[in-house]
């Protein structure tokens, strides 16, 4: 499929379509998605998984990370700001897929009398640069096991 065709299907006006040609470009020197072809010769694209980019180019996954804790500061303020009743009484929190624990900083800012615990694979656990005396830092896999504690939040990172 032409570039002029794709972009038609998703009904990206004429004038973009420039635009969107850098775009996937950029994708497939990030290895987003590459090209292939099938034994008929017809060309597929084939995306790649996140987390499969990030464990393989470290300067993606450390700009990545950077992006979801800019977004995670702003937003664990906010829940502060609007929503710390929750948090009272708490003697202990696990935050599943929390990356390098910016919403688990939040909180003990706040409550410093609550356990924080961050748990998230290792590729993300091992970007922390320093680890806060408050909060503590789990590399794993929460299908397999998550810290006990006495409330969970589960980060949707998408």
């Amino acid at each position: 499929m032409k570039l002029t065709e794709l972009a038609s299907a998703l009904s990206i006006p004429p004038s973009k379509v420039e635009a969107f040609g850098l775009f996937l470009t950029t994708l497939v020197c990030l290895v987003f998605f590459a090209k292939t072809q099938d034994p008929s010769g017809a060309t597929k694209h084939l995306l790649t998984p996140l987390e499969d980019v990030a464990d393989e180019k470290l300067e993606f996954n450390k700009m990545f990370n950077n992006g979801m804790v800019s977004d995670s500061e702003l937003v664990g303020d906010v829940v502060m700001m609007t929503c710390r009743d929750m948090f009272k009484g708490l003697k202990s929190l696990v935050e599943v897929g929390g990356g390098t624990g910016p919403m688990a900083r939040a909180i003990t800012h706040v409550f410093p009398e609550i356990k924080c615990i961050v748990l998230d694979l290792p590729h993300e656990i091992n970007t922390v640069k320093e680890h806060i005396c408050l909060v503590e830092y789990v590399s794993g896999d929460m299908f397999v096991s998550v810290p006990l504690a006495n409330a969970t939040l589960l980060m949707d990172n998408f």
